[in-house]
């Protein structure tokens, strides 16, 4: 490791002779600059950021220990050691006052010098040490906090709008997406994943993430809207077997967790597609075109779904089977994707969250290979059937009391824990639900968020505690479930279009007059 160095001295013999010194005694620090006086090393020393200043005190113009005050008010880090031939105690309160580390005397003693750079460097090596340790930390607690983001945990929304400013370093970002790409190999190659995802995204990557399953999450920042023609071209050379789901573009970071949900459900259509690249903008554009099912094949099992009757599916599963196989001379292969055919004529009836969300469909559909584990025809015949089946159990709950139960159950659980910390995910697993799908349930049967309906609540019990006690603020926003008092004044004033303090004041000056 180098270390750079500023002497500031008067005397130019003597600074020649320690610049000397210190290259023969430590050839890892290199003298950039010889100052002539304070006014010269402030000059210096701002536009060089030396490492170590070492500096007389006696000078024209600028003393050394002036010089070292001004530094240290404008937060210059340098580590300053000042060399005198002036045995003053006062010099020496005011050097410890204005963060001087050491002392050198003159004539300077090469033994001394050598030990005191030494110690130095030792300093700053520690000191750069805690610097990256901290600046790691950081990153970690970050990247963390985005990541819970974008599951849905509103409350990190500060934290990931941090994050992803100082990713794009000044970089007009105009547009947010999520895309999910899954590799499709048995053991996923680290530097094949990093070259297709350089190729295809370059200097938009804001943040990537493991998913599991050869799945990676990448968050992208453009200027403009995000060019999936761009991205085809970019990829088009490259021989690797691999899909992509891709959300919506949004200009808010707060829409990001959105656009991760579109990609999850993008790339969960793959095999629907012909393309690689599947954006959840087209989904409703892909189409089944199997030419083995007739029209009226189409409209028994459609029916049958509409009546949530499941003697009705299994009967005209079965016919289907029976019809082509007399007919037709299918392979296997051919039977794999008949059944996926009939199977995805449900999927028109069932919202794509509520199908995440059930246990069987999540294990079951949505992937070739489960599909090719069945080698019989009844093997197959059994799947549709249970497929369509659990896709009839959701649509008996959608069209039942239970979504009502489910979302009263949710408010008693906000009234009684308002004060408490509530993640979405958390609730939504109390409630035995996907969290995507009870947010969007949520919202369908309220009206507003959950976050916004949790806000609203709690800022409501914020006001009676204003109106009927003397706490301090501080003490409220605790009580209402918040930690960050500057949060909960932003968030108070946004609502209440005045602060905490300022409501509680116009509330006692209307009830006196009153």
């Amino acid at each position: 490791m180098s270390f750079n160095i500023l002497l500031v001295e008067d005397e130019l013999e003597n600074a020649k002779g320690l610049a000397f010194l210190i290259r023969k005694y430590d050839p890892e620090c290199s003298v950039l600059k010889i100052a002539a006086n304070g006014e010269e090393g402030l000059l210096f020393a701002e536009k060089l950021h030396p490492d170590i200043i070492i500096t007389d005190i006696r000078m024209p113009k600028i003393d050394g220990l002036e010089m070292s005050r001004i530094l240290r008010e404008k937060n210059n880090d340098a580590i300053i050691i000042i060399l005198s031939g002036y045995a003053d105690f006062e010099y020496a309160k005011l050097a410890i006052r204005y963060d001087v580390s050491d002392f050198l005397t003159k004539p300077v003693d090469e033994d001394e010098l050598h030990a005191t750079i030494l110690k130095t460097e030792n300093l700053i090596m520690s000191r750069k040490g805690k610097e990256q340790s901290i600046s790691a930390m950081s990153a970690r607690i970050s990247e963390y906090d985005l990541q819970e983001f974008l599951k849905g945990n509103m409350d990190k929304l500060s934290s990931a709008v941090q994050f992803l400013d100082s990713v794009a370093n000044g970089s007009e970002i105009r547009y947010y997406t999520g895309i999910i790409m899954e590799i499709n190999e048995e053991i996923p190659n680290p530097s094949v994943e990093r070259s297709l995802a350089d190729n295809a995204f370059g200097e938009w990557i804001l943040f990537n993430d493991r998913l599991g399953d050869g799945k990676t999450l990448y968050v992208i920042g453009s200027r403009e809207s995000y060019s999936v023609s761009l991205l085809k071209h970019r990829i088009s050379a490259l021989e690797i077997d691999f899909f992509m789901g891709i959300g919506q573009s949004y200009t808010r970071i707060q829409d990001l967790p959105e656009s991760y949900s579109q990609a999850r459900i993008a790339l969960n259509y793959r095999i629907l597609s012909s393309s690689r690249i599947i954006e959840y903008s087209s989904i409703g554009t892909i189409q089944n075109n199997s030419t083995l099912i007739s029209q009226s094949d189409l409209e028994k099992i459609e029916e049958s779904i509409d009546r949530f009757d499941t003697n009705g599916i299994q009967i005209a599963v079965r016919s289907i089977f029976s019809r082509i196989l007399e007919e037709t001379n299918l392979s296997l292969g051919d039977l794999q994707r008949l059944s996926l055919d009939i199977v995805l004529l449900g999927l028109k009836k069932v919202p794509i969250a509520q199908i995440q969300m059930n246990s069987y469909l999540g294990k079951n559909l949505f992937t070739l290979r489960n599909i090719e584990k069945f080698q019989t025809i009844e093997q197959l015949e059994n799947w549709i059937v249970n497929i369509l089946n659990s896709m009839n159990e959701i649509m008996l709950r959608d069209n039942s009391q239970d979504q009502r139960d489910v979302i009263s159950q949710a408010k008693e659980y906000i009234r009684k824990n308002y004060n408490k910390k509530i993640l979405l995910n958390e609730l939504a697993d109390r409630l035995y639900l996907n969290p995507s799908y009870f947010s969007q349930l949520f919202k369908k049967k309220t009206g507003m968020t959950y976050q916004s309906y949790l806000t609203e609540y709690r800022i409501e019990r914020a006001k009676k505690l204003l109106e009927e006690t003397d706490l301090r603020i501080y003490e409220i926003c605790e009580l209402v479930g918040y930690t960050d008092s500057k949060h909960f004044n932003q968030l108070f004033e946004r609502s209440v279009e005045m602060t905490p303090g300022e409501y509680r004041h116009q509330f006692r000056k209307e009830h006196q007059n009153g």
